[in-house]
């Protein structure tokens, strides 16, 4: 067994033998089964009073540290280096789960129960209908070109400025929205909500390969070249999706500019 499973068990058995503790919630690789040695272990975790979030981890599994991310969630890297993110509510706030709707897939509802003494984690999950996001729907690749767009303006205003290492931090977004257009294209979407997951086994090679050329390294003839072929892949995705004919015009007078 591999140590993530280990862990999920112990968080469960814990879950069960603490009276505060009404219902843990899993989401991430482990519920979709792709899951692995290399993954990280995620829970909500509903209880009825307050509680030691360092005790309670580490009474699952020895943590070495414990610390709130940029996003405001709890992650606590285990003594054997599992990364584990942990999100404490109150159980009044169990119904937070609805809000998730249209923001993630519920296809894997039945596999995020951990624990639910009082039933309520179900029945929340329960009246959930199961209704995939619709990436057919134009407002997505919408969204995805005015980000890029954003993006790229910004990245090249900071590059013609010579700030060389804030531009090449700006081509993650850059790249995460090439990415969502890249799989609505294609068709691969089964990864969109985090782009880059299985990206060399999801999408056609030709692809993959139009998108290395938009990874730079630090050196402004590399953020250069980048950035002009990130222009290009946009103008061609843009053609090839048959985008609002204004983004097209907007990413003709970046490709100028830089």
């Amino acid at each position: 067994m591999i140590p993530q499973l280990y862990l999920i068990d112990k968080v469960k058995q814990a879950s069960l033998n603490d009276d505060n503790v009404s219902a843990v919630l899993m989401y991430g690789s482990f519920i979709k089964g792709e899951g692995d040695r290399f993954s990280d272990v995620e829970f909500y975790v509903f209880t009825k009073d307050k509680i030691d979030k360092w005790e309670w981890i580490n009474q699952v599994e020895k943590i070495d540290l414990l610390f709130v991310n940029e996003h405001g969630t709890d992650v606590a890297i285990f003594h054997n280096l599992i990364r584990g993110e942990f999100h404490f509510h109150s159980l009044s706030e169990i119904g937070m789960i609805h809000s998730w709707q249209g923001y993630m897939s519920f296809r894997y509802k039945d596999k995020m129960i951990i624990s639910d003494k009082e039933g309520e984690l179900k029945k929340i999950l329960d009246s959930i209908e199961l209704v995939e996001p619709d990436y057919h729907q134009p407002e997505y690749a919408e969204t995805a070109v005015q980000m890029l767009i954003n993006y790229l303006i910004f990245s090249k205003n900071v590059l013609l400025r010579g700030e060389l290492a804030h531009a090449h931090q700006l081509f993650f977004f850059i790249q995460r929205a090439l990415l969502w257009l890249i799989r609505l294209h294609t068709g691969c979407t089964q990864h969109y909500e985090s782009p880059t997951k299985k990206l060399e086994e999801d999408i056609p090679e030709q692809w993959y390969n139009k998108f290395k050329t938009c990874i730079p390294g630090i050196s402004r003839d590399e953020l250069v070249r980048c950035h002009t072929n990130s222009v290009l892949l946009a103008r061609e995705l843009c053609s090839a999706m048959h985008t609002e004919e204004k983004y097209q015009r907007i990413l003709e007078r970046i490709d100028e500019i830089i």
